[in-house]
């Protein structure tokens, strides 16, 4: 063959592989103007498979900073958003704030105490603040203090203690085992425990009969890998990881729903125990559920952002009412205990 006929081959070649280019090209506009022009961004056809090729090739150059995620060290992921890092730098504190939160805990638990309640309040710890060895150290701290030890400080003034502070128990379990997922906001089953068990040794004080359970007294799953909630927020599919779930190995306790919300559940565990309780709680208190289940005989788990629409302090008039919030977002217990203080206003 010579040099023209090669040459006019390469030319055919050339143009056949540039309109089988444009023949894709058009299919997906086709296939992406389905639901009208004014819908064309969100029907583009493929672009959830190319938005993630194109983070796992910035992932794979070593791009730490992601939309609402940072990649730490070791694979480890940081939720971005929310203040959270401004909360892992000690950034923002407003004293005025905290001093308002300190008054209305103290409002609040002098209510449940004239009406024989013991109220428990735990602080979900930041992952950042057990694992700040997966920050990196770009990311300096402001300040030492943070505003949980703020808080604390001023809880001493007036001798409450009815905040628990379970970031000692934290950071020693986790020189033994991993309490958080590393891709995910939220601590794993491992980390529900160690909250589980500091709770329910608070809750022994008053009533000695509430001891925790052992950790082989659950029946302890591992899931297949799948994609947790901040490689989702990184528009990736390939950083996935197992799963966690503890259950109740005792055939008396279960879980029933009492919302169609699946944001109010109650549960009934063993009659004979017969204390009753209330807890508020955001995502972090979801696993609490199945490892306090079993200690009540009766409990409604509420979350934060249906505190106030019913009275179930009143409605239930438990013995131990929980309020659970993740560190992250402490701010929120100015507003949340606010509309807690209006549901009181009955005394026993």
């Amino acid at each position: 063959m010579n040099k023209v006929s090669s040459s006019r081959w390469q030319q055919l070649y050339s143009r056949i592989f540039v309109l089988i280019i444009l023949a894709a090209l058009l299919l997906i506009m086709v296939r992406s103007l389905t639901g009208g022009f004014s819908r064309f961004d969100e029907n583009f056809s493929g672009k959830t498979r190319l938005i993630s090729t194109f983070n796992h090739l910035r992932y794979s150059l070593g791009d730490q900073v992601f939309p609402q995620v940072l990649v730490g060290k070791e694979g480890w992921l940081e939720f971005s958003a929310e203040s959270n890092l401004d909360d892992y730098q000690n950034a923002f504190i407003v004293p005025e704030q905290l001093e308002s939160i300190h008054k209305k805990l103290n409002a609040f638990n002098k209510k449940l105490t004239a009406r024989g309640i013991t109220l428990v309040v735990v602080i979900a710890p930041n992952k950042a603040t057990i694992y700040p060895d997966k920050i990196p150290e770009k990311l300096e701290k402001i300040s030492e203090q943070s505003r949980l030890d703020i808080l604390l400080e001023l809880m001493k003034q007036t001798h409450s203690s009815y905040i628990i502070d379970i970031r000692p128990a934290f950071i020693e379990a986790s020189k033994h085992q991993q309490l958080y997922y590393k891709t995910d906001t939220h601590w794993n089953a491992r980390g529900a425990y160690i909250a589980y068990r500091e709770i329910m040794n608070a809750i022994s004080k008053t009533y000695p009969e509430l001891q925790p359970y052992q950790p082989n007294q659950f029946a302890w799953k591992e899931s297949q890998p799948r994609i947790m909630d901040l490689a989702r927020l990184m528009d990736v599919d390939f950083i996935r990881e197992h799963g966690q779930q503890a259950l109740p190995t005792s055939e008396t306790p279960y879980l029933q729903r009492f919302s169609s919300e699946s944001d109010i559940t109650m549960s009934w565990g063993d009659p004979s125990q017969g204390k009753t309780l209330v807890m508020y709680h955001d995502s972090f208190g979801n696993l609490l559920g199945n490892f306090l289940q079993p200690q009540f005989k009766t409990a409604i788990y509420i979350h934060n952002r249906h505190a106030t629409k019913t009275s179930w302090i009143n409605t239930i008039n438990p013995d131990i009412v929980i309020l659970e919030i993740v560190e992250r977002d402490m701010p929120y217990l100015d507003v949340l205990l606010s509309g807690l203080l209006k549901e009181l206003p009955r005394q026993k």
